[in-house]
């Protein structure tokens, strides 16, 4: 999955206004508490669907129906790349429109890692707090 993140990546690398998540720092977004997670037992997430929010190019993360992630409008996802400004969308979709129908692969979520995130931009890529880890045993 990640060699299948990283040429969506390439496709932006045109874009000096998008900046690349590095591999290594790759993860699914996903809002529930640590105690929501206690009981869940490993399940998979298929990614697929290249797409973007105002300010990240994102893969959408396709979880199975049992899992604990909150109904709409959130969307379980995989954040690719952040915009350092805003720009015309143009060239931002003429990048994506490839690989927006494209699975990039499927994953087996066997652990949680539940973090405090900084949330200014500029402090994006600082380490996170790790709070709490847990094993997906169900």
């Amino acid at each position: 999955m990640k060699e299948a993140v990283r040429s969506v990546q390439q496709s932006l690398a045109g874009l000096e206004w998008v900046a690349a998540v590095p591999g290594h720092f790759l993860h699914v977004s996903a809002p529930p508490r640590a105690e929501e997670w206690r009981d869940v037992a490993p399940f998979t997430i298929i990614y697929r669907g290249v797409n973007c929010f105002h300010d990240a190019a994102i893969v959408e993360a396709h979880p199975e129906p049992d899992a604990p992630f909150p109904p709409s409008p959130f969307l379980p996802h995989l954040s690719i790349g952040y915009f350092r400004r805003a720009e015309r969308p143009d060239a931002l979709r003429d990048a994506l429109l490839p690989h927006r129908d494209v699975e990039l692969g499927s994953g087996l979520v066997e652990e949680v890692v539940v973090c405090d995130v900084p949330v200014a931009k500029s402090r994006f890529f600082e380490p996170w707090l790790v709070v709490d880890r847990i094993r997906l045993f169900g």
